[in-house]
């Protein structure tokens, strides 16, 4: 059988992919999950290393996550409302 719409949304969430100064981040629960708490455990000064969508590592801003964030909060945001 066709998958139901939570499975599709579910796999939709699943895939999100959120973009910040030309750095590709996971957007799906798990990695939202993970950018909050780094946002609330950084300095504004200070970096993190972060491993990217394509299993890149770079070194990040908390500005940069927060960014990652809140992009992929609306890209769930806007999933969740279809």
């Amino acid at each position: 059988p066709p998958p139901t719409h939570r499975e599709s949304r579910d796999s939709a969430v699943d895939n999100i992919l959120v973009t910040v100064d030309k750095l590709v981040f996971n957007g799906n629960e798990l990695s939202q999950s993970r950018m909050a708490r780094a946002v609330l455990c950084l300095k504004a000064t200070e970096t993190i290393q972060w491993k990217l969508a394509d299993n890149s590592v770079a070194k990040v801003t908390q500005k940069q996550l927060k960014k990652a964030l809140l992009l992929a909060n609306k890209a769930q945001s806007d999933l969740w409302v279809i």
